[in-house]
Protein backbone atom coordinates (compact mmCIF):
# COMPACT_ATOMS: atom_id res chain seq x y z
CA UNK A 1 0.00 0.00 0.00
CA UNK A 2 1.25 3.31 -0.78
CA UNK A 3 0.40 6.95 -0.23
CA UNK A 4 -0.68 8.94 -3.41
CA UNK A 5 -1.44 12.77 -3.68
CA UNK A 6 -3.98 13.75 -6.37
CA UNK A 7 -5.40 17.05 -7.13
CA UNK A 8 -9.09 17.29 -7.88
CA UNK A 9 -10.97 19.32 -10.24
CA UNK A 10 -11.86 22.46 -7.81
CA UNK A 11 -8.28 22.67 -6.49
CA UNK A 12 -8.10 20.05 -3.14
CA UNK A 13 -5.78 17.31 -2.63
CA UNK A 14 -7.40 14.12 -1.49
CA UNK A 15 -4.61 11.73 -0.14
CA UNK A 16 -5.48 8.22 -0.79
CA UNK A 17 -3.60 4.77 0.15
CA UNK A 18 -3.88 2.05 -2.80
CA UNK A 19 -2.01 -0.57 -4.23
CA UNK A 20 -0.51 -0.79 -7.72
CA UNK A 21 -3.40 -3.06 -9.09
CA UNK A 22 -5.63 -0.47 -7.79
CA UNK A 23 -4.41 2.42 -9.45
CA UNK A 24 -3.47 0.98 -12.47
CA UNK A 25 -7.60 -0.34 -13.22
CA UNK A 26 -8.48 3.19 -11.98
CA UNK A 27 -6.29 4.65 -14.63
CA UNK A 28 -7.45 2.27 -17.26
CA UNK A 29 -11.08 2.10 -16.67
CA UNK A 30 -14.22 2.54 -19.12
CA UNK A 31 -17.27 3.86 -17.58
CA UNK A 32 -20.61 1.79 -18.26
CA UNK A 33 -21.60 3.87 -21.14
CA UNK A 34 -18.19 3.28 -22.94
CA UNK A 35 -16.91 6.54 -21.91
CA UNK A 36 -13.13 6.49 -20.40
CA UNK A 37 -12.76 7.47 -16.83
CA UNK A 38 -10.35 11.03 -16.55
CA UNK A 39 -7.10 10.15 -15.37
CA UNK A 40 -5.65 11.10 -11.84
CA UNK A 41 -3.76 14.09 -11.76
CA UNK A 42 -0.84 13.14 -9.46
CA UNK A 43 1.30 15.46 -7.61
CA UNK A 44 4.53 15.34 -5.44
CA UNK A 45 5.16 15.37 -1.91
CA UNK A 46 6.82 18.62 -2.16
CA UNK A 47 3.40 20.38 -3.61
CA UNK A 48 0.96 19.10 -1.22
CA UNK A 49 3.02 20.40 1.59
CA UNK A 50 3.18 23.85 0.20
CA UNK A 51 -0.68 23.96 -0.62
CA UNK A 52 -1.12 22.36 3.05
CA UNK A 53 1.03 25.31 4.34
CA UNK A 54 -1.24 27.51 2.43
CA UNK A 55 -4.47 26.67 3.40
CA UNK A 56 -4.47 23.37 5.64
CA UNK A 57 -8.51 22.91 4.66
CA UNK A 58 -7.20 21.61 1.26
CA UNK A 59 -5.95 18.56 2.19
CA UNK A 60 -8.32 15.43 2.87
CA UNK A 61 -6.74 13.02 5.45
CA UNK A 62 -6.05 9.48 3.77
CA UNK A 63 -8.21 7.37 2.18
CA UNK A 64 -8.28 3.48 1.83
CA UNK A 65 -8.99 3.79 -2.21
CA UNK A 66 -9.56 -0.52 -3.45
CA UNK A 67 -11.17 -1.55 -6.72
CA UNK A 68 -11.31 -5.25 -7.76
CA UNK A 69 -9.86 -5.93 -11.81
CA UNK A 70 -11.88 -7.18 -14.21
CA UNK A 71 -10.02 -9.80 -15.06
Amino acid sequence: MKYIYVKSTNGKVVTLIMDRNSLRCRQRGIKTNKEKVKSLQFISYKEMKRIQKINPCNVTPPLKYNTISKL
